[in-house]
């Protein structure tokens, strides 16, 4: 028992270690780099100026040396080429995404594809910016990144009908989606096993320039739950009900969490643009035992 804790401890501790570091900011790592460059310089000056300094304590010197070089060029790949153009590593901080991914695990986010090969596709798992209004009601801090599963891509026309997914009026095969009760019980995603009281309806529709999401609840409420910018008149909301679904305008995505009951997503706030997505999870390096793709 204390030893399979120890080890809990110890995988939680790295994974903290490994998100930290994962976000360590610009300036920190310029700053970082520029005190190597000044140790390192520093000992190159004392060696030159001392060429018997290199025997005895000075090899110590000689490797400290190599240590702040081999620090500034590892600094400048990782951080500077590698985080912001092709990976970068992304901890699961809630459970909207049970049971494809789960708290704590430590994934390995694909920029490069996004960037260079294509653009985002309907059921990639995206790593994105969101809103900061979402931010702000979620009490999260600026800079946090959400991950969910990408539903619905422009032209897409995407509801919700008890619980099921439609787009475009056809059906979707979701085999990755779990629904839990609010005691935590899990139900099956066969529609003859579904708890039907906690699923919602949801659509998109348009309101002016602006294409919003509604979300109605068991009770017949519409955005009860919903972002604080569409939290709108109740009057108002039953008139939008009744409107056709609209199509995601171009450049916009919806995203939503896999598991749908216990999921903050897009049906509440709607929909992102394409600058606010970050990369594709691919890879789960931890925990050791799911390691392996994350991307299905």
């Amino acid at each position: 028992m204390f030893p399979a804790l120890l080890a809990q401890a110890q995988q939680s501790g790295f994974s903290e270690l490994i998100e930290r570091l994962a976000r360590t900011s610009i300036p920190s790592i310029l700053l970082f780099s520029l005190a190597c460059t000044v140790i390192r310089g520093g000992i190159y000056a004392y060696l030159a100026a001392n060429p018997h300094a290199r025997h005895g304590f000075g090899r110590i010197l000689v490797l400290i040396q190599e240590l702040a070089d081999a620090c500034i060029y590892a600094s400048i790949l990782v951080f500077l080429i590698v985080r912001p153009f092709f990976v970068q590593t992304f901890q699961i901080p809630t459970p909207s995404m049970v049971d494809t991914l789960k708290v704590g695990d430590v994934l390995l986010v694909d920029k490069f594809t996004y960037r260079f090969r294509r653009e985002p596709q309907r059921g990639d798992i995206v790593v994105f910016k969101p809103s900061d209004f979402v931010l702000h009601e979620n009490g999260n801090p600026p800079g946090t990144d959400y991950v969910k599963r990408l539903v619905g891509q422009p032209g897409d026309i995407v509801t919700i009908e008890s619980g099921v997914l439609k787009i475009n009026g056809e059906v979707q095969p979701e085999p990755y989606v779990r629904l839990y009760s609010p005691n935590g019980n899990f139900f099956p995603t066969e529609r003859d096993r579904v708890d039907f009281s906690i699923v919602t309806d949801f659509k998109l529709v348009q309101r002016g320039e602006q294409v919003i999401p509604l979300v109605m609840d068991p009770s017949g409420q519409i955005n009860l739950h919903s972002a604080q910018p569409f939290q709108l008149p109740a009057d108002e909301l039953s008139e939008l009900w009744t409107h056709k679904p609209a199509a995601i305008p171009p450049g916009q995505y919806l995203m939503v969490g896999d598991n749908r009951n216990n999921s903050n997503d897009g049906r509440f706030w709607g929909l992102i643009s394409r600058d606010q997505v970050v990369g594709r999870v691919w890879f789960r390096v931890l925990p050791v035992g799911r390691f392996g793709r994350a991307d299905r």
